[in-house]
């Protein structure tokens, strides 16, 4: 009989036996919160460098810079 439930990172799920369900999903999670921070910064310097060369009426690179780097088809 299970009394209580904890719901945790570093796993999904603790019950009152001590009993781990989805050990390992901070890993996961950490991982993944990483590779995202990472990518959105990247993402972020790009945007900045686009906005700088549309300011400075360099509205083909801007355009070069948004078509090819900026794109979301591959942002997960």
């Amino acid at each position: 009989e299970i009394i209580a439930v904890d719901k945790g990172y570093t796993e999904a799920f603790m019950d009152s036996d001590g009993d781990e369900h989805g050990a390992g999903l901070g890993k996961i999670m950490t991982e993944y919160s990483d590779k995202a921070s990472k990518t959105g910064k990247a993402r972020n310097k790009l945007h900045a460098l686009e906005k700088k060369h549309r300011e400075a009426r360099h509205i083909a690179k801007a355009d070069r810079i948004k078509n090819n780097n900026l794109g979301t088809k591959k942002v997960k």
